[in-house]
């Protein structure tokens, strides 16, 4: 079953972040937990804003990752930047998740960059609460990265959470 951002205007929040914070670039997604299923749906859309420097940048992708309790990551494939823009166009489905387990998450979304001298370079990060998310409700937006912040790897404890894509 394909993520449907298609539903009616009632069940559909857009946001778009325009703050005076200075940020790296602006990732669009979209979010729909859905609680008979006990499923969280996402789907990342594109990046855009960021400004490829003179390191030969070109390529971006996108990592997520739930805090507390780190699942299994779920990794988008590189994707050219074009005038500022990078087309990701994903979708994923974490599966078991429940209502109670949802409410004390956060969902990373880790923006990298490749080259041809780098595999991959971190190069920012947007965290969104999953409590803040309405039940079966398509949440659309559009939020600027910041700069990572550094998570301790002992303090990271694997989980193992069912994904398709």
């Amino acid at each position: 079953d394909t993520f449907n951002t298609a539903a009616s205007s009632e069940n559909i929040d857009i946001s778009n972040d325009e703050s005076e914070t200075s940020y790296l670039g602006k990732l669009e997604y979209s979010l729909c937990y859905r609680t008979q299923k006990e499923e969280l749906k996402i789907q990342i859309v594109e990046i855009s804003g960021y400004l490829s420097n003179a390191d030969g940048i070109t390529d971006l992708f996108v990592k997520l990752q739930f805090l507390p309790d780190i699942g299994k990551r779920i990794e988008t494939k590189p994707h050219r930047i074009i005038d500022t823009k990078s087309e990701i166009g994903e979708a994923f489905t974490v599966k078991d998740l429940s209502v109670a387990n949802k409410q004390d998450k956060t969902l990373i979304f880790h923006i990298y960059a490749t080259d041809r001298k780098v595999r991959f370079d971190l190069i920012g990060e947007l965290r969104v609460d999953l409590n803040t998310l309405d039940h079966d409700k398509v949440t659309r937006a559009v939020k600027g990265f910041t700069v990572p912040t550094l998570i301790e790897e002992n303090s990271i404890k694997e989980k193992k959470i069912k994904v398709y894509n």
